[in-house]
């Protein structure tokens, strides 16, 4: 897509505008899932490193495959967000970087193979779970940053 998603950071290295100034609804409202490639893939077990990659899911109702640092599903959770598996989410558990991105492999085969009518089916049963993600997004400002948060919500609708 022909799609801006980050802006130059000024020499102050200021990042207010970073990588949500430009965020376009329509992408969220035709898709039913978004695969999320990570800024890290290794790290500490335990360690998470949130970008606005998955914040854009969240705040957009969205769920999400992230091949991220290992166990970025379980640490959502301990956060406090509720895990939106439209296909087995195992291979987040996989330490290896190289064994975890075979196990994504095979998830994202899963999901090629599911028809249409099943992601709109599974995709809408996750609803009241993705509603209560973008909610617990926007009530941590620690975690995304106040400034952001009022972005992604003045962009929602209604």
């Amino acid at each position: 897509l022909p799609w801006t998603i980050d802006i130059n950071i000024d020499r102050s290295g200021h990042t207010s505008g970073y990588a949500f100034q430009n965020l376009n609804r329509e992408v969220f409202l035709r898709s039913y899932v978004q695969i999320v490639t990570e800024s890290y893939m290794e790290g500490l077990p335990g360690d998470l490193f949130l970008t606005e990659k998955i914040c854009k899911a969240l705040a957009n109702l969205q769920p999400f495959i992230c091949f991220g640092m290992a166990r970025t599903n379980s640490r959502l959770v301990e956060l406090g967000f509720e895990p939106v598996n439209i296909v087995d989410g195992a291979y987040d558990d996989e330490l290896d970087v190289g064994r975890r991105l075979t196990r994504l492999y095979h998830a994202l085969d899963q999901l090629a193979g599911m028809s249409i009518e099943a992601v709109h089916e599974a995709y809408h049963a996750a609803l009241p779970r993705t509603a209560h993600n973008q909610q617990r997004l926007f009530d941590r400002p620690e975690v995304l940053g106040e400034e952001v948060a009022s972005r992604l919500r003045a962009m929602l609708p209604g």
